[in-house]
């Protein structure tokens, strides 16, 4: 160690070199590599080589989380706005591009990167998400209208009627007279839905419908809460033709307001109607969306919640952006 400051005394930069290379671990090694530094370079070129091999390189190397992605990019991005000026900066700047794209390829696959795309994608509350099953939990209590950018209105409609409207009113969504399901966005392969509507309005003929395993053909499990018999009834539609499963009286035929579940796991659906139940086991339907429906009727739906396992290939795709290209 002293020689090596001896010749830099001396401005022997070449033997000062030799001779720092040399110190290893020495206790005083790092600063009078920086005075080396400070003198060969500037300061100003020695400050940003400092900066890059004690703050960016070693996280470089050692990335293994999220966290530590999250970290990387930061001391980047201050590297960046610190020395973007020197030599030494614009040397590194390939190198500096390829650790972020490794550090965001590691933000976007880690289960807390992909809870955070989660959240953003949906307009309604995700209560919870679990990345490695992807089980989910959402809420749509319609006091925030944006919920509704989460919903769509299916290619079918009901026995040809375009007409109607679905919007969000006084903190529910109104679906008025149109034959199209209301289809919430995410895909299930398996789920649990709940909603309570309101029909008290008594316009129209009195269908209020819940949906699962829906798609905008017109294909679903339909659970109706109630319909113009004043009844409560499971159907299966496929490609907007009907098969009854069972039909009860329902138990809100008089005052025309209630609540309705739906639930389809490993082809077992089962529903229920206020306390009136049903379930039957069925193969037709695998995958699809919850919905409402609310035929020629005008209907208020609130507070649905789901609860369910996303389909892998629409998450991936639809949410967390890994379209394959065609």
């Amino acid at each position: 160690m002293a020689a090596a400051v001896a010749a830099m005394a001396r401005a022997d930069f070449s033997a000062a070199a030799e001779m720092l290379s040399r110190a290893g671990d020495h206790p005083l090694a790092g600063r009078y590599r920086r005075k080396f530094a400070a003198k060969t370079l500037g300061a100003a070129e020695a400050l940003a080589r400092e900066a890059w091999e004690t703050a960016v390189l070693p996280l470089g190397k050692e990335m293994a989380d999220y966290d530590d992605a999250n970290a990387l990019l930061a001391r980047l991005d201050k590297f960046a706005k610190d020395h973007a000026t020197t030599k030494f900066a614009k040397s590194k700047e390939a190198e500096a591009s390829r650790l972020s794209i490794l550090a965001r390829k590691l933000i976007d696959e880690s289960p807390e990167g992909q809870a955070v795309k989660v959240r953003e994608f949906f307009h309604g509350k995700v209560v919870k998400f679990d990345a490695k099953t992807r089980s989910i939990e959402l809420l749509y209590d319609f006091d925030d209208p944006d919920q509704i950018k989460d919903c769509s209105l299916s290619e079918w409609v009901w026995s040809g009627k375009a007409a109607g409207s679905m919007k969000v009113k006084r903190g529910g969504l109104r679906l008025a007279g149109t034959g199209r399901y209301a289809l919430l966005a995410p895909r299930f392969s398996s789920v649990s839905a709940r909603t309570s509507f309101d029909a008290s309005a008594e316009k129209g003929v009195g269908h209020a419908c819940l949906l699962v395993c829906a798609n905008t053909k017109g294909s679903s499990y339909c659970l109706f809460g109630l319909d113009k018999w004043q009844s409560a009834a499971l159907i299966k539609y496929v490609a907007g033709k009907g098969d009854l499963f069972s039909r009860r009286p329902s138990p809100f035929s008089h005052t025309k307001r209630g609540w309705a579940s739906l639930t389809l796991s490993d082809c077992n659906l089962t529903g229920q109607v206020g306390p009136t139940r049903f379930a039957v086991r069925d193969n037709s339907h695998t995958i699809g969306q919850v919905g409402l429906w609310a035929p020629d009727t005008e209907v208020t739906f609130d507070n649905l919640s789901i609860t369910g396992i996303l389909d892998r290939r629409w998450l991936e795709e639809e949410v967390l952006g890994k379209k394959k290209e065609q």
